[in-house]
């Protein structure tokens, strides 16, 4: 069991394993170290965040390891599936996502119950208008939240609910 737990964290890319020098944890599973930001005492942190999605670091995608595993999947890859799949996604990669759910996550989760989506935005809309054929006008968001999330919901949900977003001290006084 431990093994088997030890080669999954390998196999997602948690964990390096060397022979001879052990299994250490890989520096992508590393969070970047950033100085803490602490507001002066009695005042309220400064809260100017930006909610949108942006671009991670794109000089760090793997180019080489990425075209070594297309060349691979091209080579392989019968022509007919080449063209359309189904809008609800392609039947291999269902079938091998719910396999790992139930794997990994141990959720008990049949191909034909996923849905592949190429963004949030598209998650977001294909959820919202189920919730309005369905019969929901009211939709609870955070707020604050996505702006261009909030747009998207607005245009299926007749009623956006804000619901503020509190925040934890790190200390609790009293205790």
């Amino acid at each position: 069991m431990v093994v088997d737990a030890y080669a999954q964290l390998v196999a997602e890319g948690f964990l390096v394993g060397r022979a001879g020098s052990g299994t250490v944890v890989s520096d992508v599973a590393r969070p970047p170290s950033r100085p803490s930001v602490s507001a002066p005492s009695g005042e309220a942190p400064p809260y100017n965040i930006d909610l949108r999605p942006g671009l991670p670091d794109l000089a760090s995608f793997p180019r080489g390891l990425w075209l070594a595993a297309t060349r691979d999947a091209l080579r392989l890859l019968p022509d007919e599936e080449l063209g359309y799949v189904a809008p609800w996604g392609a039947l291999a990669l269902r079938e091998e996502l719910a396999d790992y759910l139930k794997r990994v996550r141990a959720a008990m989760v049949e191909p034909d119950h996923l849905v592949i989506v190429t963004g949030a935005t598209q998650g977001l809309t294909l959820l919202v208008r189920l919730l309005d054929e369905t019969g929901h006008t009211i939709l609870a968001v955070e707020s604050p939240s996505n702006a261009s999330q909030r747009r998207v919901l607005g245009r299926h949900i007749s009623h956006i609910l804000d619901v503020p977003v509190r925040t934890l001290s790190c200390s609790r006084r009293g205790r």
